[in-house]
């Protein structure tokens, strides 16, 4: 094998690893210099910013800790909730920085090391929490274009609300999906067939706690993106914020930027354009970067050294 054959693939890796940094910088490069009133954030009220990131502590921090131990719970993995909290927060500043959303890969081997949990419950729990997740945004979608967007609102569409029930329903009603999934044969098959939800679905009643526990858990960029605005001194109505944001949250999914920077601010002017101005918009997609990402990562390092020591001792 020659030496370009053998450098090729790392070199790959670097710059797959690279990509997500250059395009949100490039993004966020080309945002400022289309921002035109920096003067607002000369104007942040700090006792509002300061409910705001409380809130996003206690939402990101809290129940997104709560929803994996349920989840855990039910694959026959009763962790203490102190263990999982801890464990959920001391990964939250490794997700930041991990490109392409490769930083929910550690879940499982944080599980594994620091808690002894066997590998395909460890794998089963953080692939269902991110589907809970997904699930949860588009139910925040459906709510809005339902109860809370006038239907003179742009965003107020029957395609809109039907592209966020259709995943929710498939959730909900999975019981014939996997039947099918099982029928067809194939990788997904093998999946199914070792998946313990899959063998032990989730009651009704377990189904409408997490779902709503997931819900609660989303909100929190379109709690952080009212608050902040309100922080700014901006006049958004909570209806908008909770109706509309959702729409730039799942966006934000994309996994070609550092955590959703550069695609998130766009998107938020974009959504709340009818009420904010372009810049405006960008600003308040701004301080939810800091309330929903930052601080986040900043409080998670209070955490991380236990968690890289449990971890460091089972692998051990």
């Amino acid at each position: 094998m020659s030496v370009t054959e053998t450098t090729q693939p790392t070199l790959t890796q670097r710059l797959t690893r690279l990509l997500p940094l250059v395009v949100s910088a490039g993004l966020l490069t080309a945002i400022a210099l289309h921002f035109d009133d920096w003067s607002l954030f000369s104007r942040v009220d700090p006792t509002l910013f300061a409910m705001a990131a409380a809130a996003a502590l206690l939402l990101d921090s809290g129940v997104g800790a709560l929803k994996w131990w349920w989840i855990l719970r039910r694959l026959g993995q009763p962790l203490p909730l102190k263990t999982v909290w801890r464990m959920w927060t001391g990964l939250l500043p490794l997700t930041f920085f991990a490109p392409l959303q490769s930083g929910h890969l550690l879940y499982p081997l944080a599980l594994v090391r620091g808690a002894g949990v066997p590998t395909a419950a460890a794998v089963e729990s953080v692939i269902y929490d991110k589907l809970l997740s997904l699930v949860s945004t588009f139910a925040l979608i459906a709510i809005g274009q339902l109860l809370l967007l006038p239907a003179s609102h742009p965003l107020a569409h029957p395609l809109i609300l039907i592209g966020a029930l259709v995943p929710v329903c498939l959730w909900w009603f999975d019981g014939p999906l996997l039947a099918a999934v099982r029928r067809l044969g194939g990788r997904f098959s093998g999946l199914v067939a070792h998946s313990q939800l899959a063998k032990q679905p989730l009651t009704a009643r377990d189904k409408a706690g997490l779902l709503l526990t997931g819900m609660v858990y989303q909100c929190s960029d379109s709690l952080s993106v009212w608050l902040g605005a309100l922080a700014l001194g901006l006049d958004l109505s909570p209806a908008l914020a909770f109706g509309a944001f959702p729409l730039a949250l799942l966006a934000s999914y994309i996994p070609v930027t550092l955590s959703g920077f550069g695609i998130r601010e766009p998107m938020t002017a974009l959504v709340l354009g009818s009420s904010l101005t372009f810049s405006e918009g960008l600003a308040a997609g701004g301080l939810v970067d800091v309330l929903e990402y930052v601080l986040p990562a900043i409080f998670g390092l209070v955490c991380l050294p236990a968690l890289l020591r449990a971890m460091a001792t089972r692998r051990s």
